[in-house]
């Protein structure tokens, strides 16, 4: 019995684990040996795809034109302007 006493109560091990320290990410920069794409390049894929751009914003216009037309109005207001012309400037 003296000796499950003895075992309890060494002191605990401290096990080592890795401290881990945090460092900033490694600067990137850009790689100088790969070419940006010129303007050009860019219109020239918008002019290739214009029908496809044309036709989407022509079915979208369409379709906000339909449901907008069978939508009920939720609220209608009116004003009266009142002008007493006898009122001097």
């Amino acid at each position: 019995m003296q000796a499950q006493i003895t075992e309890r109560n060494l002191p605990a091990v401290a096990e080592q684990y890795p401290v881990s320290v945090w460092a900033p990410p490694p600067l990137i920069e850009p790689d100088p040996e790969k070419p940006a794409l010129p303007l050009s390049h860019y219109l020239w894929i918008l002019k290739r795809q214009r029908w496809k751009i044309v036709a989407f914003v022509g079915m979208s216009v369409v379709g906000t034109l339909i449901v907008s037309a069978r939508l009920t109005p939720v609220y209608e207001s009116t004003a009266t302007v009142d002008v007493d012309r006898q009122t001097p400037t």
